[in-house]
């Protein structure tokens, strides 16, 4: 058993300096009055301190002095009478009693006389307990008094009253000394009152004594170990919130400054007071409560935000984030969807809604009595060369497909026409199968699909995409059956085998309408015009020109002297100059528009296509058009919107797929670097997907750089240092970019049709492909026997068993079905002459290069290598 040495000090009533410094004569180590000593370092303590020299021996331990043979114990008994005022004197009386006489049961501290010097320090002891002076009949330890010369020893007791007289001791019945004499009563003389001798305890009394200062070590220490507690509880709690991570922390050894507790100090300032303990673990503590209501969260939220709102503690968020692969801080952001599995886990369901900048500006209801109708939108579709920018050109009086390279249309085309019967925009598609994200923007844009098939031709892929296109946007088809006046025209067997296709016309009980039209006469034209606008009427188009604008982007391109170009669709509101507008990742204000006349506009009402100007990058065709008062807000929704495809193009850029990953670590496939310039945002996405699908597993194309605009001597260079061949399409180079182009060898190609672009890439392709090989048995020869000629070498003497033995072509030795050598001929003779050729059936001799080992029964096989190209 370990005892502190602050307890054992309490125990023997000894200070505890005393005890470190007994501790060190004896040799015992000792860092501090906290310092642990087991039982036997304690009994070499209590032996060192029983030594009659030791400074620190507990006072009622004193042994009394042996006394000299023979002499005669002489006792003098000092009696004070005490009263309420303080000592009125003493009594003294003697006894030649050989035992102590009992005292009075209250004892009092007095000086003994001055004249009679005493035999050992005597120093104060502690303060007697409350209650035990009442006791009665407890023994009183007198301490001897050292006589001078012939002055006997003598013992005082020392008694105090209270108003009361000491009744006289009894002598001892039992004694050494001869029969006691009756002492004579000594006059009363007064002594002060300074020290006070050791009293001797009882068993009784002792135990009194020791619980009672169990108790009080008892008590100081819980003074002591309230913070250690409060600590501990909360190390206790902390480890339940991160899972016991720290379960084997020790415990925090609190140490006193003293043994017994300090005052608390004086209060000096109450502007602020620190928080309790109590208060502090009341706050470690409290835990959230899950709400019970509908919570939701938007697009991001931090770590700490979520845990308040499912009422749930960070730390378990954190940990439960841990566990889906995600590591979290308490202020990081996660997204709303992560945080709505998050809640989820905890039992508590969240409701993610996104809400941003760009829905508190489209998100603006129209009142019922401002709403007035709007022209139909139509898009023309079809087939490749079915004769929609034919039919188009004649609505409008146009001749659109003159312009057109190739006489095929390669862009979206916006118009708005007059009719007799109100406004209708037209939306022209091209029909190339190359074009089918432009047939696909033209379908979600519109109101109506105008379905062009040629009545010589009937329904084609491009056809048949064009009606999955329009399902897909829940628009209605009107069919157009185009080319009527040619020879070998059938609308009949069309509408046949477009109910393949489930459009049904209306004299076969359908509900599509089917229009027999000519662009090169215009016959049926003023039919379809009105079956439109009946169409138009049925659907109820209605828009506020009222609101601010808001259209999408048709397409865009780059102009000299105009820069940056874009054809907008106004869907809803009207467009004025001057309007601040955010489309895609691109912000700007209108500075002027032009309708597709080239006429200018201050102001654009629905369903009215217009080109406008003023803004600072190029947007993708399909992009939402908005206007805004607040400039700085649409800025905030544009810089949002590029980081947001920047993030999605690098993130399909790092996309490695496990069929492509051995591929490219074994460094075989071999690539085409391209640069491509186009006229229009459109044809740009047409070319780059069409150009991207081609290759195989051997080669493949790489897009380095897409853009609108001229070639300029920037992507000249940008070709060189990448090796790769610049493509226009519709677009030609400055002086600048030839120069370089010639300086650097860097090939531009220019294109103004796409089936060119697409079949010279797939060449080019086809250019790196490694050559296909293959091989043709020329003749086989069995050896017949070996011979080894000097200074010739080892020659096989064979036999031409099939076709021919040709000097000059590669040959294999086959020895039992598996070939041992392949390798060329050294030396081909007949009959000691050098032969080019020897026919089957013939004998001959053969000598390989660096192959000797011939044997009887080797077949030599002769064949060619025959190389074809390679195609995709």
């Amino acid at each position: 058993m370990t005892l502190r040495v602050y307890e054992l000090a309490k125990e023997l009533g000894a200070p505890a300096k005393d005890l470190l410094a007994i501790a060190a004569k004896v040799g015992i180590e000792v860092k501090g009055s906290f310092g642990s000593l087991n039982d036997a370092q304690v009994k070499l303590i209590k032996a060192e301190l029983k030594k009659p020299g030791s400074h620190s021996a507990p006072k009622h331990e004193a042994v009394e002095p042996a006394e000299a043979a023979g002499r005669p114990k002489v006792r003098r008994i000092i009696t004070i009478k005490k009263n309420e005022e303080g000592v009125e004197g003493v009594q003294v009386r003697r006894t030649h009693s050989d035992e102590e006489p009992q005292p009075e049961p209250t004892p009092a501290v007095v000086e003994p006389p001055a004249p009679e010097p005493v035999e050992a320090p005597v120093a104060t002891p502690p303060t007697p307990l409350e209650g035990q002076q009442e006791e009665k009949g407890h023994k009183v330890h007198q301490p001897h008094l050292a006589a001078e010369g012939e002055t006997p020893k003598v013992k005082i007791g020392l008694v105090e009253s209270k108003g009361k007289k000491a009744e006289p001791e009894a002598t001892p019945a039992h004694s050494h000394s001869p029969a006691p004499v009756a002492a004579p009563v000594l006059p009363e003389p007064v002594l002060p009152v300074k020290t006070a001798p050791v009293v001797e305890e009882t068993a009784e009394v002792k135990e009194a004594k020791e619980i009672a200062r169990k108790k009080e070590a008892k008590r100081i220490e819980d003074e002591l170990l309230k913070p250690k507690k409060a600590l501990v509880k909360a190390r206790d709690r902390f480890d339940e919130v991160k899972g016991g991570a720290h379960k084997n922390i020790k415990d925090i050894d609190i140490e006193a400054r003293d043994e017994r507790p300090t005052p608390p100090p004086k209060k000096r300032f109450t502007k602020f007071v620190p928080p309790s303990r109590v208060k502090r673990d009341a706050r470690v503590k409290h835990t959230f409560q899950p709400r019970k209501k509908d919570l939701v969260v938007g697009q991001s939220i931090s770590v700490g935000e979520l845990a308040g709102l499912i009422g749930v503690r960070a730390p378990e968020i954190i940990k439960t984030l841990i566990n889906l692969g995600m590591m979290a801080t308490i202020t990081q952001l996660i997204d709303g969807e992560t945080a709505a599995l998050v809640a989820a886990e905890h039992q508590v369901e969240l409701k993610v809604e996104f809400t941003t900048l760009e829905d508190s500006i489209e998100q603006v209801e129209d009142k019922a009595e401002d709403l007035v109708f709007r022209p139909p939108v139509v898009t023309i579709m079809g087939h490749v060369d079915h004769g929609k920018t034919s039919l188009l050109d004649r609505i409008r009086q146009t001749n659109v497909t003159q312009g057109e390279a190739g006489g095929i249309t390669q862009h979206i085309g916006a118009y708005n026409v007059k009719t007799s019967g109100g406004q209708i925009t037209f939306l022209d598609t091209p029909g190339h199968e190359a074009f089918t994200a432009m047939r696909a923007r033209g379908a979600n844009v519109t109101d109506i699909v105008v379905l062009v098939v040629a009545a010589d031709d009937g329904p084609k892929p491009q056809t048949i995409e064009a009606i999955h296109h329009a399902k897909a946007a829940q628009v209605p088809i009107i069919v157009a059956i185009n080319k009527i006046d040619k020879p070998g025209a059938n609308a009949d067997k069309v509408k046949q085998e477009l109910m393949s296709q489930e459009l049904v016309a209306e004299e076969y009980g359908g509900e599509t309408a089917m229009v027999p039209v000519s662009a090169h006469t215009g016959e049926g034209l003023e039919k379809l015009m009105e079956i439109i606008q009946l169409q138009a009427e049925m659907m109820e188009l209605k828009a506020n020109p009222a609101r601010e604008a808001k259209g999408v982007v048709i397409e865009s391109r780059m102009e000299k002297g105009r820069g940056n170009v874009a054809t907008i669709l106004i869907q809803n509101g009207t467009l004025r100059v001057g309007d601040n507008y955010v489309v895609g990742a691109e912000y700007g204000r209108v500075r002027a528009m032009w309708d597709d006349h080239g006429k200018k506009l201050k102001e654009a009402l629905p369903s009215v296509p217009v080109e406008i100007v003023g803004l600072n990058g190029l947007p993708k065709s399909g992009d939402q058009f908005i206007v805004g008062a607040d400039e700085k807000q649409l800025r905030a929704i544009a810089t949002a919107r590029g980081h947001k495809e920047k993030d999605a193009a690098q993130t399909k850029a790092s996309v490695v797929r496990l069929e492509n990953l051995f591929d490219n670590v074994g460094g075989e496939k071999k690539e085409l670097n391209l640069i491509i310039k186009t006229d229009v945002v459109g044809s740009m996405e047409a070319i780059s997907e069409s150009l991207g699908k081609l290759g195989n597993e051997e080669v493949s194309v790489r897009i380095i750089h897409a853009a609108v605009g001229a070639i300029t001597r920037t992507d000249v260079v940008l070709a060189s240092a990448s090796k790769a061949i610049v493509i226009g399409f519709n677009i030609r180079p400055d002086a600048g970019a030839k120069q370089t182009a010639q300086e650097d060898g860097v090939q531009i190609r220019l294109y103004s049709v796409i089936y060119d672009a697409i079949e010279d890439v797939t060449k080019a392709l086809e250019g790196l492909l490694k050559p296909i090989v293959r091989e043709e048995l020329q003749g086989k020869a069995e050896i017949l026997e070996v011979f080894n000629i000097p200074k010739v070498g080892v020659i096989a003497g064979s036999k031409v068993t099939e076709g021919k033995i040709f000097r000059d072509c590669p040959v294999r030795v086959i020895r039992d079905n598996v070939m041992i050598h392949d390798g060329k001929l050294a030396s081909l003779r007949r009959f000691k002459e050098n032969a080019k050729d020897v026919a089957a059936g013939f004998e001959c001799g053969i000598g390989l290069m660096n192959f000797k080992e011939f044997k009887a029964g080797d077949v030599i096989e002769c064949y060619k290598r025959l190389e074809t190209s390679a195609t995709l």
